[in-house]
């Protein structure tokens, strides 16, 4: 193996390290999305049955 061959062999592998650390973060974002997803959907409905729950007791108080 020539010494050129070597220099673009060693670029390309440390090309592929970075790429696999991107990789890394990029899969640990997309869990970190998942997790405020799932936060916030619970959220969601939690404030959604509290509004349900204060229109009922709204109507059996305007039914007093």
């Amino acid at each position: 193996m020539t010494k050129d061959n070597q220099e673009r062999l060693l670029t390309i592998m440390l090309q592929v390290n970075k790429l696999r650390a991107l990789l890394r973060d990029l899969e640990d974002n997309v869990e970190d999305v998942k997790q405020f997803t799932c936060v916030n959907s619970f959220n969601n409905s939690i404030y959604c049955r509290s509004q349900e729950f204060l229109e009922s007791i709204a109507k059996i108080d305007s039914k007093e």
